[in-house]
C-alpha cells in the first residue's frame, strides 16, 4: 500500500517535471507539435493548485521567468493567493519541502533571474513580496540570497529572514544575519509573530550561537522599548506557541519585572506556558524563600511543583510543614515530597496517609496510600468504594488497583456498570492497565444496555483486549455500529489474529452463523479472511 502511494507521488513529480519543460525563459529541446503551450501548462498547474494540491506550488513558480508578462502576472497571483492565508506552521513545512517537490532548476537558470525586472512584470508590490518570501525557500542559493536582500526592508517578512539563519549556504546566512539585526522598523506584534521562527532556528544544526545570542538581546530590548508596560491584555491575543516563545525570550533576558511575572502567572491558563514562565523565572531571577512560599500556595499545580523543587535546591533539606504537601492533588508533588522526606528523615509516609483517610483531604490520602502502601492496605480502602462522592470512589478504584494489580478484578468489574461516568471510565482504565480479562460475553452484555457514546467506546476498547477468538464474534456483531469511532476500533481489532489458540467447533459454527447473518452486513473480504483464519485453529 505504501509502495503504491510512493509510486503515485513519483508519477506526480514526473508529470510536473515534464509539463514545466519548455516554458519561456527555459532552455529546452524542440518539442513535438502536439505538446501543450506555455499558457495551457500554466492553466493546468494553477487549476491543480487551486484544488489545494500543494505540490503544484513549485510548478506554478517555475513560470515566473517567462518572457510573457501575462504569464508572469497570472502565475504570481496564483502563488500569492495560495500562500497568503497560510499559518506559521504551514510556512515551516514549506521551508522544509518547497524546494524538494519538483526539480525547479531542471532547465531554468535562476541565478540570472532579475528580481527587479520580475517585480516590474508582476506590477503588484504585495504579490511580489509573497513571491520573494516563498523565494527564500527556493533551491537556488543565488535566488534565495536575492530574495533575502530584497525583503530586508520589509517588516512583515521578518519571519522568513529568521528562517534563513539556518541556510546551508554561508552567503545566504550572512545576508539573513545582516537583515535580521536591523530592528529599527519592526513593531511589537511583528516581532512576537516571528519568535516561533527564531525558536525553530535555535534548535537547528547550522545556527550560530553568537548570532542567536545577539538577536535575543536585540529583540527583547526592542520589544521592551516598544512596550514599556507589557501586560496580559497585550499578550493574551497571541497563540500558545507565540506566548511560550515570548516568555522564554523576555524572562531569559530579564526584561520583565517580578511584578509583571506575578501578573502573568495569575492570568496564564495554558500549562505549557505556565511551566515555561516558572522555569525561566526560577532560573534567571533571584527568589527569596518567602517568595517561593507564596508560589507553594499558587492555584497552579505546575507553579507549586517548581516552587517546591526550587526551595529544596535553596535549602538542601526539608522544612517545617513540608509534609502537608503529601496531600497535594498532584502526583508529581506528592512524589517529590516523599523523596525529600525519605532522603533526610525517618518520617512514616504510609502512616501519615492512613491517619488522614478521614480528614478533609481523604481523596488525596487515598491516592497517596495507593502509591506507598502495601497489598493489605486495600482492606482499609474498601469502605470508600461506597462513598456517595464520585471523586472519592474514582480515587479509591485507582488506589486499590495500584495495590492489588491484576487481583483487583472483582473490585473493578463491579464498577463497569456504575451510572457515574467518571467512576465507570476509571474502572475501565484500570482494567486495561492491569491486563484484566473481564470476559467478552460480560462486556458485550453491558454494551447492549449502554447508550452513552463515551461509555460504549470505552467498553468496546476493553472488549478489544480480550482473547482474540473470544472477542471476535462480538466484534463482528459490532462491525457496522452507528458510531464511526467504534467501527474503527472493531476493524482494527478484527485484523489482529492469534494462530496459536484453539477454537472449538461449536464456537467456529457460531462465528460462521454471525458471518452469514445479513443484519450485520459484514463485507465479503472480511468473511473470507475470518474463514481462512478459522481453518488453522478449529480443534
Amino acid at each position: 500500500m505504501f509502495g503504491l502511494f510512493r509510486k503515485k507521488k513519483e508519477e506526480k513529480k514526473e508529470t510536473i517535471k515534464a509539463a514545466s519543460k519548455g516554458s519561456a525563459g527555459v532552455k529546452s529541446a524542440p518539442s513535438p507539435s502536439k505538446q501543450p503551450s506555455e499558457r495551457e501548462r500554466l492553466d493546468m498547474a494553477m487549476s491543480r493548485l487551486a484544488q489545494d494540491e500543494e505540490y503544484c506550488l513549485s510548478w506554478v513558480y517555475t513560470f515566473l521567468p517567462s518572457q510573457d508578462k501575462k504569464i508572469v502576472r497570472d502565475a504570481a497571483i496564483s502563488v500569492a493567493k495560495y500562500v497568503r492565508p497560510l499559518e506559521t506552521a504551514a510556512f515551516f513545512r514549506l521551508n522544509d519541502s518547497f524546494r524538494q517537490t519538483t526539480s525547479m532548476e531542471w532547465s531554468i537558470d535562476w541565478k540570472r533571474v532579475d528580481l527587479s525586472r520580475l517585480e516590474l512584470s508582476i506590477g503588484d508590490e504585495e504579490v511580489f513580496l509573497w513571491i520573494a518570501r516563498l523565494g527564500t525557500f527556493h533551491p537556488n542559493g543565488y535566488f534565495r540570497e536575492g530574495c533575502v536582500r530584497r525583503l530586508s526592508s520589509d517588516p512583515e517578512s521578518y519571519m522568513f529572514l529568521l528562517l534563513r539563519l539556518n541556510d546551508w549556504v554561508l552567503e545566504v546566512r550572512q545576508a539573513a544575519k545582516e537583515a535580521c539585526m536591523d530592528l529599527s522598523d519592526k513593531d511589537f506584534d511583528g516581532l512576537a509573530a516571528s519568535l516561533s521562527a527564531l525558536e525553530k532556528v535555535r534548535k537547528s544544526d547550522r545556527r550560530d550561537f553568537y548570532v542567536i545570542r545577539k538577536l535575543d538581546d536585540a529583540i527583547s530590548a526592542r520589544m521592551r522599548e516598544l512596550e514599556p508596560d507589557i501586560n496580559w491584555q497585550k499578550i493574551r491575543k497571541y497563540d500558545t506557541q507565540t506566548r511560550w516563545a515570548l516568555y522564554r525570550l523576555l524572562l531569559q533576558n530579564q526584561k520583565l519585572s517580578q511584578e509583571e511575572v506575578y501578573s502573568l502567572l495569575s492570568r496564564e491558563k495554558d500549562s505549557k506556558c505556565l511551566l515555561q514562565i516558572m522555569r525561566e523565572f526560577i532560573e534567571h531571577y533571584e527568589l527569596s524563600e518567602e517568595e517561593l512560599d507564596s508560589f507553594l500556595e499558587h492555584k497552579s499545580l505546575i507553579v507549586q511543583r517548581h516552587a517546591l523543587e526550587q526551595k529544596y535546591k535553596l535549602l538542601g533539606k526539608p522544612w517545617e510543614g513540608i509534609e502537608k504537601k503529601l496531600l497535594s492533588r498532584s502526583s508529581h508533588i506528592r512524589e517529590s515530597v516523599r523523596f525529600i522526606l525519605r532522603k533526610h528523615t525517618d518520617f512514616d509516609v504510609r502512616a501519615f496517609y492512613i491517619e488522614n483517610l478521614k480528614s478533609d483531604k481523604s481523596g488525596n490520602s487515598i491516592l497517596g496510600l495507593g502509591e506507598t502502601g502495601e497489598k493489605e492496605d486495600a482492606e482499609l480502602l474498601k469502605p470508600y468504594l461506597e462513598s456517595p462522592e464520585a471523586r472519592i470512589v474514582k480515587n479509591t478504584i485507582h488506589a486499590m488497583s495500584m495495590l492489588l494489580k491484576d487481583e483487583s478484578d472483582k473490585v473493578l468489574v463491579r464498577f463497569l456498570s456504575d451510572p457515574r461516568t467518571p467512576v465507570m471510565l476509571q474502572a475501565a482504565r484500570e482494567i486495561a492497565a492491569n491486563g484484566i480479562r473481564v470476559g467478552a460475553d460480560r462486556i458485550f452484555a453491558l454494551l447492549e444496555k449502554e447508550e452513552e457514546p463515551l461509555r460504549r467506546r470505552k467498553l468496546v476498547f476493553i472488549l478489544g483486549r480480550e482473547d482474540y477468538w473470544a472477542r471476535l464474534p462480538y466484534l463482528l456483531m459490532l462491525f457496522n455500529d452507528p458510531d464511526e469511532y467504534i467501527q474503527m476500533i472493531v476493524k482494527r481489532k478484527i485484523a489482529w489474529k492469534n494462530y496459536y489458540a484453539h477454537v472449538s467447533r461449536e464456537h467456529a459454527e457460531w462465528i460462521e452463523k454471525i458471518l452469514e447473518d445479513e443484519k450485520y452486513q459484514i463485507p465479503e473480504k472480511v468473511k473470507e479472511r475470518v474463514r481462512f483464519n478459522l481453518k488453522y485453529v478449529v480443534k
